[in-house]
């Protein structure tokens, strides 16, 4: 029996190490008990980035995003613009985050049609379109174009409709055709058109009363 008691002793050394090890252990569960039963944490939203952020800005702050440069001619200022678009901008949400709130856009078949670089849209859409300076080159048709309008391009600090006061706008133009200006207007043209048609008309009688034979009437 002594003999077989000596074998089952354990050694100092090992008893050292056990302990060591017990200890480790429960200094584990303890910190990993603190760690699950803590108060959990705010949740902190991350800010989405601006899709706009690779596009070129210019000195007046709008900033471009070629999507397709477009194989047509060049728009120039003056000409009838014909295009698709789609307004938002960022409104801001829960948490510093921000949503696109769309507030205008064209609909299939039914695009928009305006004299470009004479002031019948806001300045953001004349220099984006017509070009500006050396910064913003025009824009062709068939292209299509990503745009950041800073607010003082746009509605500045009144706002117009859903759109707030000091707000950028965001749109996505895609230039369908474009009409050079031909500098007579469309009440001069309404004109020359009804003299035309007067003078015809006029022939016409003069001419139908000579083959009848009615000379009283003229």
């Amino acid at each position: 029996h002594e003999h077989l008691w000596r074998e089952l002793q354990i050694s100092e050394p090992t008893m050292r190490s056990l302990t060591a090890i017990r200890s480790a252990t429960l200094l584990w569960f303890y910190c990993l008990n603190v760690w699950a039963f803590q108060a959990p944490q705010a949740i902190v939203t991350k800010r989405r980035e601006s899709t706009f952020v690779l596009g070129p800005v210019a000195r007046n702050g709008l900033r471009f995003d070629d999507i397709s440069i477009g194989d047509g001619r060049r728009v120039l200022p003056g000409d009838t613009v014909v295009c698709y678009y789609v307004g938002s901008y960022e409104k801001p949400g829960l948490f510093g985050s921000k949503t696109n709130e769309i507030f205008d856009k064209t609909s299939d078949g039914q695009p928009f049609s305006f004299a470009v670089g004479k002031g019948d849209v806001i300045p953001g859409w004349d220099f984006a379109i017509c070009g500006f300076d050396d910064e913003v080159p025009p824009m062709n048709v068939g292209g299509k174009r990503k745009l950041r309008i800073p607010a003082g391009l746009a509605y500045g600090s009144e706002g117009a409709g859903p759109i707030p006061p000091n707000t950028d706008l965001d749109f996505e133009i895609e230039i369908l055709a474009a009409e050079k200006e031909s500098g007579i207007s469309l009440e001069n043209r309404l004109t020359s058109y009804a003299s035309v048609f007067g003078f015809v008309i006029t022939v016409l009688f003069i001419a139908f009363n000579v083959l009848a034979g009615n000379w009283g009437i003229l």
